[in-house]
C-alpha cells in the first residue's frame, strides 16, 4: 500500500513537470522556423537547433554530476533552472521582435541548456524520494509530461498563427516560471510527507 498522502505531491509535481515540458516542446518544434523568421538562413538555423540539442545534452550530464555531489535539494535546483531558462525564452521573444540574430543565438543556448536540461534531474529526484515505488511515482509524473508534450507545439503554433513568435516565446517563458513555482509547491508537500523518514527531500 502507498504511504498516506503519497499521491498529492506527485500530482502537483506532475503538473509542474508538464508545464516545463509544455514550454520545452514548443522550443524544440519551432526554433528553426522562428530563426528563419528572424532573418537567419535555413542552413544556419539547422546548425542552431543542433547546437541547442548539444547544449541540452551537456547540461544534463553536468546536472547529474552536480546532483551526485550535492546529494539533496534536487527539486529546488530544477526550479532554479526553469527560472533561469525563462530568460532564454525572453531573449527569443526579443529576438523575434527585433530580428536580432545575436539575441536569438543567446536565447537558444540559455533556453536549451538551462530551460531544457532539467528533466533528467527531475526524474532522478522523483525516484530518489519514492524509493518504495519508483515506477509508480514516475508513472504519475510522466503523465503530466506526455500530455503537455502533445499540447505544447499545438498551442505554440496557434499563438504564432494568430499573434506572433514574440508572444509565443513570451508565453513559454511565463509558463516555465509558473512551472518552477508548482514544482516548489510539490516539493513542500513531499517534504511534509517525508518528515521523520530516513530519506531527504529531493
Amino acid at each position: 500500500a502507498s504511504p498516506p498522502g503519497a499521491l498529492k505531491p506527485l500530482i502537483v509535481l506532475a503538473a509542474g513537470f508538464g508545464l516545463g515540458i509544455f514550454a520545452a516542446t514548443g522550443l524544440s518544434a519551432f526554433t528553426v522556423t522562428s530563426a528563419v523568421a528572424a532573418g537567419i538562413t535555413k542552413s544556419t538555423a539547422g546548425l542552431l537547433i543542433a547546437l541547442g540539442g548539444a547544449t541540452a545534452g551537456g547540461a544534463r550530464v553536468i546536472t547529474g554530476v552536480l546532483a551526485d555531489r550535492r546529494g539533496r535539494a534536487h527539486l529546488p535546483a530544477v526550479a532554479g533552472m526553469l527560472v533561469v531558462g525563462s530568460t532564454g525564452y525572453g531573449l527569443l521573444a526579443m529576438a523575434a521582435a527585433d530580428r536580432s540574430q545575436l539575441l536569438f543565438v543567446a536565447g537558444v543556448i540559455v533556453a536549451f541548456g538551462v530551460g531544457w536540461g532539467w528533466n533528467g534531474l527531475f526524474n532522478f529526484a522523483v525516484v530518489r524520494t519514492h524509493a518504495e515505488a519508483p515506477a509508480r511515482a514516475t508513472g504519475v509524473t510522466q503523465v503530466g509530461g506526455r500530455l503537455a508534450g502533445a499540447a505544447g507545439p499545438f498551442v505554440f503554433g496557434l499563438l504564432v498563427d494568430h499573434l506572433s513568435y514574440t508572444v509565443a516565446w513570451a508565453v513559454d517563458g511565463s509558463v516555465t516560471i509558473v512551472a518552477a513555482g508548482v514544482i516548489i509547491a510539490g516539493r513542500q508537500l513531499l517534504s511534509r510527507r517525508l518528515a521523520g523518514a530516513a530519506s531527504s527531500p529531493g
